[in-house]
């Protein structure tokens, strides 16, 4: 893929007929998380008038390429959104719950205060990114959990189309979009 010169892999979403969903596999996860260049996943739909687009942002890293690769993946995302039948941008941001183990070593830890912080520093990190791009509040989205249950869960609710993920790698790396388009860079 890297030396081929590739910027894009195009898959094919699994889809649960009676759901309406898509479901990721593990492979998928994997995929998503390692993959150097984007990754469409592809499912057989058209993209309907006033479709969403799902954003997941890093908003719990101190270094400042994080900001940078956020802020490429909105830009990218408003610019793609733009282009398809006036469709909504969403960002979304997932936080970690309370480690267990921390609350049971430590008895005068308190988890309320310890998720409170660690919401409130993503509820700003949301805001100064959205500002930046005109973003309205109600399509920002923080929410308590593990990305790979927050992320298709909300675009579920949203009724999403396509949605980025950052990669581990610092890399974005997952779109869905229900029909494959060609972007001209």
């Amino acid at each position: 893929m890297i030396s081929g010169g590739h910027d894009l892999v195009l898959k094919m979403a699994h889809q649960h007929d009676r759901l309406e969903a898509v479901i990721f596999t593990p492979t998928d996860w994997h995929l998503l998380r390692k993959c150097p260049s984007p990754v469409w996943m592809v499912k057989d739909q058209p993209w309907p008038e006033g479709g969403k687009a799902l954003v997941a942002v890093n908003l719990a890293s101190e270094e400042p390429y994080h900001n940078a690769l956020n802020e490429k993946l909105v830009k990218e995302t408003i610019e793609l959104a733009e282009q398809v039948n006036h469709t909504e941008v969403h960002l979304v941001g997932a936080y970690p719950v309370t480690p267990i183990n921390i609350a049971i070593e430590l008895p005068e830890f308190d988890p309320s205060v310890y998720n409170d912080a660690i919401r409130g520093q993503h509820l700003l990190a949301m805001k100064a990114l959205r500002q930046k791009f005109g973003i309205n509040e109600n399509m920002t989205h923080v929410e308590k959990g593990l990305p790979e249950e927050v992320i298709p869960d909300l675009a579920e609710h949203l009724q999403a189309g396509i949605m980025w993920f950052w990669a581990r790698s610092d890399a974005p790396v997952f779109q869905q979009h229900s029909s494959a388009t060609r972007r001209n860079r």
